[in-house]
Order: C-alpha cells, then sequence, then structure tokens
C-alpha cells in the first residue's frame, strides 16, 4: 500500500510505493501564482496541471478512488509530461516547478494504479489534530509513557472513526482486533442471532435518586485515580505535581 505524504524530504528515504499529496502542490502553486501575477511561463504550468487534475478528481467524486476508473488517465499523464519536457521556460521560478514536477513523477500520481488511495493526506492531517490541541493543554510538560499511551488511544479512536466503528463499544466489547470488530458487527446487522448483534448489558446507574450510588462513587473514585495519575505527570509546575498539597 503506498505511503501518502507531504513533500518532507524523509519521506522519500521509505523503501514504498509515495503518493506525494496534491493538495500541498496546489497550494504552493497557488502561492507562486500570488507572488508572481503576470510570469506568463508559470501561468502555462499553472494551467496545464489543472486541466491534468480536473478529470481525475471528476472521476473520483463519480466513482471512487477505483484503479478501474483512474487507470484511464495515465495516458494523460504521460502526455503532459512530454509537452513539460518540451517547454522552453525563461523564468526562474517556473523553471524550479518544472523541476519539481519532473523529480516527483513517480510520486505524485501513484492514486491512479491503486485502489483506494488518496490523491491528498487531508485525513491523516485531520487525525492527529486531537493530538495537537493536547500539545496546547499540556504546554510541552508530559512524559514518554503518557504520550505513549495518548497516542495509542488517539489511533484506536481515529481507526474506529474512519471504519464507522462506536470507539466505545470496540473498548466494551473486549475485541483486539478492530477489523474483526467492524466485520462481525456489519455480520450482525444481517444476522440477528449473532452473539455480536446483541446489545451490551447496561451499566449499573451512576445516579439514583439525585444522589451518587455504590456503582456511581466507585466510577468517580476510579475516574479520579486515572486521572491524578495521567495529569500528576503531565501537569508540573517548578518539579511539583500540580495535585500536590
Amino acid at each position: 500500500m503506498p505511503l501518502v505524504s507531504d513533500f518532507y524530504a524523509a519521506y522519500d528515504s521509505i523503501p514504498c510505493p509515495q503518493q506525494k499529496c496534491l493538495v500541498h502542490l496546489i497550494r504552493d502553486l497557488n502561492d507562486d501564482l500570488l507572488k508572481c501575477p503576470y510570469d506568463e511561463d508559470l501561468k502555462r504550468i499553472a494551467q496545464a496541471f489543472t486541466a491534468l487534475l480536473k478529470p481525475m478528481v471528476e472521476t473520483i467524486d463519480r466513482y471512487g478512488l477505483k484503479k478501474r476508473f483512474l487507470g484511464k488517465h495515465l495516458a494523460r499523464v504521460n502526455r503532459f509530461y512530454r509537452n513539460l519536457f518540451a517547454m522552453t521556460l525563461n523564468s526562474p521560478i517556473a523553471v524550479k516547478l518544472k523541476d519539481r514536477l519532473e523529480k516527483n513523477r513517480g510520486k505524485l500520481f501513484t492514486f491512479l494504479s491503486f485502489d483506494g488511495v488518496p490523491w491528498n493526506n487531508n485525513n491523516a492531517e485531520h487525525a492527529v489534530k486531537p493530538f495537537a490541541e493536547l500539545r496546547h493543554i499540556i504546554a510541552g510538560v508530559t512524559t514518554e509513557k503518557g504520550i505513549r499511551e495518548y497516542l495509542i488511544l488517539l489511533s484506536l479512536c481515529e481507526t474506529c472513526k474512519y471504519m464507522g466503528v462506536d470507539f466505545l463499544d470496540f473498548l466494551r466489547s473486549g475485541e483486539q482486533d478492530i477489523h474483526a470488530f467492524a466485520f462481525a458487527r456489519n455480520r450482525a446487522r444481517r444476522d440477528p442471532d449473532c452473539e455480536y448483534g446483541k446489545p451490551f448489558r447496561p451499566l449499573k446507574p451512576l445516579f439514583q435518586n439525585g444522589q451518587p450510588g455504590q456503582a456511581g462513587i466507585s466510577f468517580f473514585v476510579n475516574l479520579f485515580d486515572d486521572f491524578q495519575k495521567f495529569f500528576g505527570n503531565v501537569c508540573s509546575h517548578e518539579g511539583k505535581s500540580c495535585f500536590s498539597t
């Protein structure tokens, strides 16, 4: 399966098929056009690239990320590069863009030859947003163990989200394989007698008559203990835990 990434050079050393994010490329191209609105050489390349990419996006919107339908655009990619190679350019910024397109030729349109490979890494960037938000919450003070445990839960949560599985249901099921759990839940929708089709046993009420019951007291005690263990490592000031008295 190809690696979908931005143009960070470190990814180039990974020995696998790669798909560079075309949204990043388009963004850089737009920035160049805003800086040099009268550069005719740059406009020629931008117009040719737009004419190449637009039908691909329309195909994806209609049929999805399926090589059966996307493969027909490979001939247009080859024609684009033949025309690009034949261009005589005088603008330094246009020459730089041409070199970039030629250098990454084998990584810009990999998605045309695979099923389910996106042409951008928007999903990945969206998935790491919760981690970016956590950095602001903890203000950069944490431990390796705390970050590792958080990233494991974040990875599970985001995987469940993209597979259409409820994260809490997966944790409560005791299953360790998200794909197996998702498959079983889909099967349960077709087979009411399947074990996974049965609802989870209801939890004991946390409150009774407006007051915390025994289950509620145990729940909040355990929750506070977990909270203290985690943030006792994360939130510190001058080497002293924020829970210290």
